[in-house]
Order: C-alpha cells, then structure tokens, then sequence
C-alpha cells in the first residue's frame, strides 16, 4: 500500500478535486460527440456513395429493360408527366438491378436504348440522374438533407 501515498489527489481540498473530475468527464463526453457526429457523417457520406452504385444499376436494368419493351412495341411509362413507371416495368427493372425502392423515369433516348433522366428512391437516400447535366448523379440523405454530386 506504499504506492498510494504518493497520489497528488490526497493532498487536493475536495472542491478542487472535484473540479477536475468534472473537467476531465466533460472533456470525455465533448470527445465522444465529436466522434458519434464523425461516425455519423461517414457513414452517410459513404452511404450516398454505395446509393449513387445502386442508381447506376437502376439506370443499366432500366436501359435493358427498356430495350425489351421497346422490342415489344410496349411503353414502360405509365404515367408521362410524373414519370411513373407500369408497375411490370417498375417490378423488372428492380429485379434486374437488385435493389428495393421507387423508379420514375422521365426521359428515355431511344436511339441509345438508354435512361436520360430517373430518380430512384431507396428509403435512405435519393438519387437523381439527369445526363444533360454537368454532374448528372445528384444523391439526398433523407437523414438530414444532405446533398452530394457526382
């Protein structure tokens, strides 16, 4: 029991070594924040990144998709000015991509075969995809509103 006559703490009045106790937890529980508000933004910011992945497979199933249908003489809208998609097409296109959400699509190149401009919902984020745009890809985290380009 040697060892704990040497502790500077004993030799402390009581409201000073309260003091630090209390400085040192405060400081403890600013470094956790700091932290948990880290995680959070990188788990968002890397969250967006694997949503964008997940609008180019929409866009690569919604082309293939809308190559059948056109070879079908079918329209893969339904609806043109809010750019529903038929619920089949809607359904294929998902399947095709693996993914789980919503598919507008609002402009399809028929020379190309290709998907101009979509948005995809996918519960967590919001994908829009325009080509006529300088960065056609732009993502929302329904978390808080934060919006990414690509």
């Amino acid at each position: 029991m040697q060892s704990f006559k040497r502790i500077p703490a004993r030799d402390m009045p009581a409201g000073l070594f309260y003091r630090h106790i209390a400085v040192e937890c405060a400081i403890g529980l600013v470094l956790i924040a700091v932290c948990g508000v880290y995680a959070f933004w990188l788990t968002t910011a890397s969250g967006m990144r694997d949503a964008q992945q997940e609008g180019v497979h929409v866009q690569m199933a919604l082309s293939r998709i809308g190559q059948e249908y056109a070879g079908l003489g079918k329209s893969m809208v339904e609806d043109p000015a809010t750019g529903a998609l038929s619920g089949g097409a809607a359904q294929e296109t998902l399947a095709a991509a693996s993914e789980k959400g919503t598919v507008h699509l609002y402009a399809f190149d028929e020379a190309t075969m290709q998907a101009t401009a979509f948005d995809y919902d996918d519960g967590g984020y919001f994908v829009q995809y325009d080509a006529g745009r300088d960065q056609p890809w732009t993502v929302t985290s329904h978390a808080f509103g934060f919006v990414q380009t690509y």
